[in-house]
């Protein structure tokens, strides 16, 4: 009885994989690589408790060039962050990305500033309207003077 209901769960198991894999393969998965400039927009609200620094609801409007077929785009983002006193910690938010062709995607994004200088975030984002898409997004940043940032980035774009 155990190896009849073992060979089930395997056979169910296997099919729910060939399911996946059958729609991953009828996607249309472009890597792509670029740049980006961010200026900021506001500061949003800053606390300093405790000795750290507190973020929220800071925003910025970043210029993107990219290897996608839009090439650019104007991303719209509204962030926070909870920073220990050498400007280190998490920083987490939302973006709307529209491109030059007329895409629009939203999404959000997390992840770390190391010294108030530097940081690493992740972001998905899905497309609105017709664009039926998702967007992988690492970019690798750097603070080139006050409120403004360069970016470099890398990821995937998934069209069902």
């Amino acid at each position: 009885m155990k190896a009849q209901a073992l060979a089930i769960i395997i056979a169910l198991a296997s099919g729910l994989l060939l399911l996946i894999g059958t729609a991953e393969a009828r996607a249309t998965k472009t890597e792509y690589t670029g740049t980006q400039t961010c200026g900021a927009t506001s500061p949003g609200e800053v606390t300093y408790p405790d000795g750290n620094i507190h973020i929220k609801g800071s925003t910025s409007t970043c210029n993107s060039v990219t290897t996608l077929p839009d090439g650019s785009s104007v991303a719209y983002t509204v962030g926070n962050a909870n920073l220990d006193s050498t400007g280190s910690g998490p920083v987490w938010g939302t973006i709307r990305i529209e491109t030059t062709g007329g895409a629009v995607l939203e999404g959000s994004y997390r992840g770390m500033i190391t010294g108030g200088t530097s940081w690493i975030v992740n972001l998905v984002a899905q497309g609105l309207g017709d664009l039926n898409a998702k967007l992988f997004n690492t970019s690798e940043c750097q603070t080139v003077s006050p409120g403004v940032s360069e970016c470099d980035m890398r990821g995937t774009l998934l069209v069902p």
